[in-house]
C-alpha cells in the first residue's frame, strides 16, 4: 500500500521479511509447483483475494514437513514457499480442518 513520506514522495511499506526456501535446485522448485498443484486441488487454501483466479495462501504436508505458500504473483499463480511449524500451520489455516472456510479434513 503506497503512502506519503515527507516532501511530498510516494514511498511502500517494508515488505515483511520471510524464509527463504530451501528448494533451490530445479528438481526441487519442480517438486514445490507439484505441491502447490495438490494444495489447490485438495483444498488447502485460505482467502481468495476479490477477482484473483489463485489463492493467497496454500499448505501442504511433504513428510513431517508443513509447507506454506503465499502468492507472489497472481496473475500467473506464483508462490513463495517455507516450511512452518505445526502450531503456526494451525493459526493460519485452522486447527483440524483442510484450511477452507467451513470445510473439514484431515492432515
Amino acid at each position: 500500500m503506497a503512502r506519503q513520506l515527507p516532501g511530498g514522495n510516494v514511498g511502500r511499506r517494508r515488505k515483511q521479511t520471510t524464509t527463504l526456501c530451501p528448494l533451490t535446485t530445479e528438481d526441487g522448485r519442480h517438486q514445490a509447483t507439484e505441491w502447490v498443484r495438490l494444495a489447490i486441488a485438495s483444498g488447502q487454501y485460505r482467502f481468495f483475494q476479490g477477482d484473483q483466479a489463485f489463492p493467497k495462501k496454500l499448505w501442504h504436508r511433504a513428510g513431517t514437513t508443513i509447507w506454506c505458500g503465499i502468492i507472489s504473483n497472481p496473475g500467473k499463480g506464483e508462490y513463495k514457499g517455507w516450511p512452518i511449524e505445526e502450531k503456526e500451520w494451525r493459526e493460519v489455516f485452522g486447527a483440524g480442518g483442510n484450511g477452507r472456510r467451513g470445510a473439514q479434513g484431515k492432515v
